[in-house]
C-alpha cells in the first residue's frame, strides 16, 4: 500500500512538472509571436536564451520517468502515464524550438527594410491565439484525462491549417507581383513563421492523441 501511495504521489508530481513545462512553452511562444508582430528585436533575442530552460525541463522529465520505471516497475496503466508524460514533454520541447525559429526569422527580417502585409500579420496573430487556446485545452484534457476535450483539438488544428493556407496563397501572389530578390527573402520568412505556428498546432494535436492513448490504451483514429 505504501509503495502504491508513493508511486502515485511521484506520478502526480510528474504531471505537475509537465504542466509547468507547458506553461513555460506557452509563455515563450506568445513572446516570440508578439516580438515578431511588434518588431521587438530585444524580446526576440530573449526567447533564444529562455529556450534552454524548456530543454532542461524535458531532460528532467525523461530522467524522472526512467527512474520511476527502474525503481517502481509500474503496471500497464501506470506505465502508459509515464510514457505519455515523456512524449508530451518531447512535443513541448519541439514547440519551444518553433518559438526560437520564429524569433530567428524576426531577426533576419529586420536585417533589411520591413514591409508588412496587414492581413498576413492579422492571420499570424489569429493563428497564435488558436494555437495557445489549443495548448491550454490539451493540458486540461491531460490533467482531467478527458478524451472529449482531446478530440476537439483535431477541429481546432484544422482552423489553424486553414489560416496557414490563406497565408501561403497571399504570400505566393506577392511573390508573383514582386519578384525582387530582397522582397522574396522577406516573404519567405513570413511563410516560415506561418509554418512554424502550424507545426506548433500539430504538436498540440499530438498531445491530444497521447491523452486518448493514456485513457483508452489505444491509438486515436
Amino acid at each position: 500500500m505504501i509503495y502504491r501511495e508513493q508511486f502515485h504521489q511521484e506520478l502526480s508530481e510528474l504531471k505537475l512538472t509537465v504542466q509547468t513545462m507547458a506553461n513555460k512553452t506557452s509563455d515563450l511562444f506568445q513572446l516570440a509571436i508578439d516580438a515578431f508582430i511588434e518588431n521587438d528585436l530585444e524580446s526576440a533575442k530573449s526567447v533564444l536564451d529562455r529556450d534552454e530552460e524548456i530543454n532542461e525541463m524535458e531532460k528532467l522529465i525523461n530522467d524522472k520517468v526512467s527512474s520511476l520505471i527502474a525503481k517502481q516497475q509500474p503496471v500497464a496503466s501506470d506505465l502508459r502515464s509515464l510514457v505519455v508524460a515523456m512524449k508530451i514533454s518531447s512535443d513541448l520541447e519541439r514547440m519551444g524550438d518553433h518559438a526560437v525559429n520564429i524569433c530567428k526569422s524576426t531577426i533576419r527580417i529586420n536585417s533589411h527594410e520591413r514591409k508588412d502585409s496587414e492581413k498576413v500579420l492579422q492571420n499570424i496573430d489569429s493563428m497564435k491565439e488558436l494555437a495557445l487556446d489549443m495548448l491550454g485545452a490539451s493540458m486540461s484534457a491531460y490533467r482531467n484525462e478527458d478524451i472529449k476535450e482531446a478530440k476537439k483539438l483535431m477541429e481546432l488544428d484544422e482552423d489553424v491549417d486553414e489560416i496557414h493556407q490563406d497565408n501561403y496563397l497571399r504570400i505566393s501572389k506577392e511573390f508573383i507581383s514582386n519578384p525582387d530578390k530582397k522582397q522574396v527573402e522577406h516573404l519567405l520568412e513570413y511563410a516560415f513563421i506561418s509554418r512554424y505556428i502550424e507545426r506548433f498546432g500539430d504538436h498540440v494535436k499530438n498531445i491530444g492523441e497521447e491523452v486518448f492513448y493514456l485513457v483508452k490504451g489505444e491509438t486515436m483514429e
